[in-house]
């Protein structure tokens, strides 16, 4: 007979602490477990991603701050030039870039108000 009592013990001993175990999780996921807003699992955050080729060699920039100060991406040719970007200017309207071997610009467009600008 004691046997049996301990093993109903046992049994009620592991119950309440599978129990309590599941609570305590339960309580911590709703505590604790608050994702953050707007970024997912998958989500990476910088504020500046550089390509480069399989030499290391510089070939493209991602930047939420170019040196305007503007969000942008810009591409880089093998002599480290660049040729192209697209981005905000300083008024947060978007504007277009091309370039040359010499880095002469040799096509712009942008919007400016309402209209559209290309040269």
């Amino acid at each position: 007979m004691r046997t049996r009592l301990m093993r109903r013990d046992t049994a009620v001993t592991a119950g309440m602490l599978v129990t309590a175990s599941f609570c305590g999780g339960a309580l911590a996921s709703l505590l604790l477990g608050a994702p953050a807003g707007a970024q997912g699992p998958e989500a990476v955050t910088a504020s500046q991603v550089n390509l480069v080729d399989a030499a290391g060699a510089l070939r493209g920039v991602l930047s939420a701050q170019d040196e305007s100060g503007q969000p942008s991406l810009a591409f880089y040719d093998a002599d480290n030039q660049p040729r192209a970007r697209m981005g905000l200017g300083p008024d947060g309207n978007p504007a277009v870039e091309l370039r040359n071997a010499a880095g002469q610009p040799r096509f712009s467009a942008g919007v400016i108000r309402d209209d559209t600008l290309l040269i």
